[in-house]
C-alpha cells in the first residue's frame, strides 16, 4: 500500500522499478488512478515476464516507457523476439 500511495501521490517520477509480482499486487490498488504522468519509465525485472503483466500498465500509463528484464533469455524466461512482440502490443 505504501508503494501504491507513493505512485498515486507523485508526479513525474523518473522511474519505478517493479517485479511482475509487484505489478499484479498494485493493479487493484491503482485501478481508479490515472497513471499518465506519474512516472516516466517502468523498469521491470527480477522474475519471468509475460504479456499479461504488461496489459494493465500499458493501458493506465501509455506514455511511460517500459523496460523489460535484461537478457539473456535464460535469466528472463522470455526470448528477445517474444519481448519485442509484448512491448509493441
Amino acid at each position: 500500500e505504501g508503494l501504491a500511495s507513493l505512485i498515486r501521490d507523485s508526479d513525474d517520477l523518473t522511474f519505478v522499478k517493479l517485479t511482475p509480482a509487484h505489478m499484479k499486487v498494485l493493479e487493484p490498488l491503482l485501478a481508479g488512478v490515472d497513471l499518465n504522468g506519474k512516472f516516466r519509465s517502468l523498469v521491470i525485472g527480477g522474475e519471468a515476464l509475460c504479456a499479461h503483466h504488461l496489459a494493465f500498465w500499458r493501458g493506465k500509463a501509455p506514455r511511460a516507457r517500459l523496460f523489460p528484464p535484461a537478457f539473456p533469455e535464460s535469466s528472463s524466461g522470455v526470448s528477445p523476439s517474444d519481448m519485442n512482440e509484448m512491448m509493441n502490443r
